[in-house]
């Protein structure tokens, strides 16, 4: 079996060193094995990396999430080793060997995505949003990341970052409160330490500074779970299920953070029909398929 080999053509501001591709090697058990790895500057700051990884580890039937996943991964990992930003020049491309020099390529990234565009009523919300404050700033990256996101974990946490964001913000609840006893037949409440007499607060919850953004209890009650057992380190979270679950929370989610930052730059409000498909997918893989040539024999030109 021939290895696999990915490449992807990128832009960053990284300076290369003559001895960077020398001994490189894993210390771990990687889940990708990755047998070679090489990046070649283009011109300016356009890059060429390749990876080449064992072919036991990655096939044709690998689920095209997975190879998103496997690209974003190297991305991310190059972005944060530098420290400088990494951007897609194109969307990365798979070569499989299926044999008797037989190969299959798998290009990422959208490619004849049937959908109804999404209407463009006006530039305005682009000028207004540059006077955004450095909060709304941020969440509106962040809503745009989720937008980009190609799974739904990773979706799920942008979207969740944004709430946080925005109920810091934007909330009329307080960030701190004193605590309640659970027992709904008590909840007394404490105000002060009873040995020094000190106010006691705690930090109040997300849930209930969000009530503003999701006023849906049951989606915010499935919101705070899903955003819990994620941020919290709960095992288990790549269970199709679970993955589920943070898809149809997040959709509604966004578009209440989306509409909220919009009625501060313009935007009119949406509803979860119009949204864009693409929205809601993987970006489609287009594979080719083709043979290598067979050789022609060597012709001697000698005469006897």
């Amino acid at each position: 079996m021939e290895p696999v080999k990915f490449e992807v053509i990128i832009e960053s501001p990284i300076g290369l060193t003559v001895d960077l591709q020398k001994d490189l090697q894993c210390t771990t058990l990687p889940q990708y094995r990755l047998l070679k790895l090489e990046m070649q500057r283009i011109k300016g700051n356009v890059f060429r990396l390749a990876a080449v990884f064992h072919p036991e580890d990655i096939n044709p039937q690998t689920e095209k999430g997975e190879l998103f996943k496997i690209r974003d991964r190297l991305l991310s990992l190059l972005s944060i080793t530098a420290m400088v930003p990494v951007e897609l020049r194109s969307k990365g491309l798979f070569t499989f060997s299926l044999g008797n020099k037989k190969y299959q390529q798998m290009s990422l990234g959208p490619m004849n995505i049937e959908a109804s565009p999404a209407a463009l009523r006006s530039l305005q919300p682009l000028i207004e949003g540059q006077s955004l404050p450095p909060k709304y700033a941020a969440a509106v990256y962040f809503v745009w990341q989720a937008i980009n996101a190609d799974e739904s974990l990773y979706r799920f946490i942008n979207t969740a970052i944004c709430c946080e964001l925005l109920a810091g913000a934007d909330s009329l609840e307080p960030t701190s409160i004193n605590p309640r006893c659970s027992n709904r037949t008590c909840s007394y409440t404490l105000e002060q330490c009873p040995q020094c007499k000190k106010d006691w607060k705690i930090p109040n919850s997300l849930g209930s500074r969000a009530k503003f953004l999701i006023p849906d209890d049951s989606l915010l009650s499935r919101f705070i779970k899903a955003r819990n057992r994620v941020f919290h380190g709960a095992s288990q979270q790549q269970d199709a299920r679970f993955l589920d679950e943070l898809e149809q929370v997040s959709v509604p989610v966004l578009l209440a953070v989306r509409n909220h930052i919009g009625k501060k730059i313009g935007l009119t409000p949406i509803e979860e029909k119009d949204l864009s498909i693409g929205f809601h997918s993987v970006s489609i893989v287009m594979s080719v398929f083709y043979s290598m040539p067979e050789s022609e024999p060597e012709v001697d030109t000698h005469r006897a």
